[in-house]
């Protein structure tokens, strides 16, 4: 099975969306790695998990209706 990344098509959006978040998750994690040795354990699963969940709700959001206007713009424009 082959993903349709046409311009009007939704494999776009969630391919877009979820390549987007994990680079996301993975700049957040190089960000605050450098603090890591200094983190005592508890606050070191915090700042993990932190560094999951934040860019996991705020970059998938954004991306996701960011991607969606593109696609009901495209299909605007096309018909």
């Amino acid at each position: 099975m082959r993903i349709d990344f046409s311009p009007t098509s939704w494999g776009r959006v969630v391919a877009v969306t979820v390549v987007g978040t994990a680079v996301c998750i993975a700049a957040a994690f190089f960000v605050d790695s450098f603090n890591f040795p200094y983190l005592s354990p508890e606050a070191l699963w915090r700042a993990k998990l932190t560094d999951l969940l934040l860019p996991l709700v705020l970059a998938g959001s954004f991306l996701s209706f960011l991607m969606w206007k593109c696609v009901s713009w495209q299909s605007r424009k096309r018909n």
